[in-house]
């Protein structure tokens, strides 16, 4: 994981480390996926809030690279061990 300076990670957790809207794009055989979703910061991770047994949980089981992006960001990542 990228280590943000100490400046950047304040910012990170002003404006995203509570409940807040961003973009989550996964895909499944092929076909791109993405949704509004609820989801929060905290030390250099975004926590995604959804139902476990949902679509969104499966599709990032089956592949664990996702996409995010929020009012002025952008990023992608793998999960976290999710069992």
């Amino acid at each position: 994981m990228k280590q943000f300076s100490r400046e950047a990670e304040q910012i990170m957790m002003e404006r995203f480390g509570k409940d807040t809207i961003i973009s989550l794009a996964r895909t499944e055989n092929a076909t791109l996926y993405a949704r509004y979703v609820n989801a929060y910061y905290e030390n250099g991770s975004f926590y995604i809030i959804t139902h476990a047994l949902s679509n969104k949980i499966k599709q990032i089981k089956a592949n664990p690279v996702v996409a995010i992006t929020g009012e002025w960001f952008t990023a992608h990542g793998t999960r976290y061990d999710m069992e």
